[in-house]
């Protein structure tokens, strides 16, 4: 589950942030270098490695979900439903559900329909919490060609962004905001007067492993399939054990990685992922090392300058382009890698 959330701020200068920032690092400094054997990397995570080489692989074109139209429709609690169906399978598997709320709030989930096995979730029915309760906004939707759009009822539809001026709030400004999602290649789009704010699954690198027995593993393996990044991982037994430096962990019911790609197409700078002793505006990592890593672990030495996982996760993200701030946060507690791109001058 993701939710996106934009608003409006002043942007200013801060020199006297850059001016402390420089004095501390005329400071000499006194610390050890950190045993980074100790900490896995990607090359060495099992799910992080297949997702990276799904993402590199050019030649994905006939792999790919589709939205199956005829399941959409709106429920009693003013929630989006549709069903998702990958291209090399012949019924859908997953569920998308998609809610407003206000502020500009947009709460997106995708399940599993019929699990071997059901996954831990975060509660999908407990709304983001910002100064009270959110309010949940009656949606309707429009079809339009290969395409359905989702958006709050007319009364509904402003999206009130507070800017900052010296302290004080501004007059709230309205706006529309509206979700495209694409039906024949599953596409998600957050717009906002008429501008595309942000997009969930662009470039076509949602996985979602489902638990599976070795055997089904096995049989999904001879098929040459593609509907999952398993079909990267060389060695199948990995699926169920994990092991570094001598420590052996099992993984009873199989593979269950989920990777969605988001791009934020007016962005100029990119912020978030907190608990890293790395840069504040996040840095390209495709062609420079690992991604950033969320994982809790107790660490008491550590590298600056690096995106190793530090003590907690913050699985959230802001982009700023030149009026407003796009924001993102993925709900999902387990352990998360995050590649940075970059297209031209623009972080994505």
């Amino acid at each position: 589950t993701w939710d996106y959330r934009i608003s409006k701020r002043k942007m200013g200068t801060h020199r006297g942030h850059l001016y402390l920032f420089l004095v501390i690092a005329l400071l000499p400094l006194a610390t050890e270098a950190v045993d980074k054997s100790n900490f896995k990397t990607c090359e060495q995570s099992s799910f992080c490695k297949r997702n990276r080489n799904l993402s590199r692989d050019k030649g994905r074109e006939n792999t790919f979900y589709v939205v199956e139209e005829k399941t959409k429709r709106i429920d009693q609690k003013n929630t989006f439903i549709a069903y998702l169906r990958h291209s090399q399978r012949p019924a859908p598997t997953l569920q998308l559900t998609l809610s407003i709320y206000e502020f500009g709030i947009i709460r997106c989930w995708i399940e599993e329909i019929a699990p071997f096995r059901k996954k831990f979730t975060v509660s999908k029915y407990a709304p983001v919490i910002m100064n009270g309760t959110l309010k949940k906004l009656p949606i309707q939707i429009q079809d339009a060609k290969n395409m359905v759009i989702i958006s709050p009822v007319a009364s509904s539809n402003e999206l009130r962004l507070n800017g900052l001026r010296g302290g004080a709030r501004n007059q709230s400004e309205r706006n529309s905001y509206l979700v495209e999602i694409d039906l024949s290649k599953f596409v998600l789009r957050y717009k906002v007067n008429g501008k595309i704010m942000a997009v969930a699954n662009d470039a076509q690198l949602f996985n979602y492993e489902e638990y599976r027995t070795i055997s089904e593993q096995e049989s999904f393996s001879a098929s040459k399939l593609q509907y999952d990044a398993t079909s990267y991982e060389d060695n199948i037994g990995s699926l169920w054990y994990d092991a570094f430096k001598g420590f052996n962990s099992s993984i009873p019911y199989g593979p269950s990685s989920v990777g969605l790609d988001f791009k934020f197409p007016e962005s100029i700078q990119l912020y978030g992922l907190p608990e890293h002793a790395s840069h504040f505006l996040l840095e390209p990592t495709v062609k420079s090392g690992d991604p950033y890593r969320l994982f809790h672990l107790d660490v008491y030495d550590y590298d600056p300058n690096s995106r190793m996982a530090l003590y907690g996760t913050v699985p959230y993200v802001l982009s700023k382009d030149a009026e407003s701030l796009t924001e993102i946060i993925w709900v999902n507690s387990a352990e998360t890698w995050v590649d940075v791109h970059e297209e031209g001058n623009k972080t994505v």
